[in-house]
């Protein structure tokens, strides 16, 4: 029931999911959570891309925006900013 009418597809929920497991937070796109454990926070996602992976946005298909992409490749978050053209090479 989840899985048609929208850009939703089970292998963006598993990668979803696995973004939860590397310790990523919900993107703000959706994301109507009230409790802290579930709480989107832009301050740790691009705020130019809307479909990251992170998102509950199903109106496109969702990819893990720049931000989580440099986290996965092990850039330390507190060095980087969400706004991309502020991030630079070390």
């Amino acid at each position: 029931g989840n899985y048609g009418g929208d850009s939703n597809t089970r292998e963006q929920t598993v990668t979803h999911e696995i973004g939860h497991c590397l310790f990523l937070a919900h993107a703000p796109d959706g994301v109507n959570a009230v409790d802290v454990a579930n709480a989107p926070d832009a301050a740790v996602h691009d705020n130019a891309w809307h479909n990251c992976a992170m998102s509950y946005n199903y109106n496109q298909v969702r990819r893990f925006c720049g931000f989580c992409l440099l986290r996965l490749r092990g850039w330390d978050k507190t060095k980087l900013k969400p706004t991309a053209a502020q991030n630079k090479k070390p």
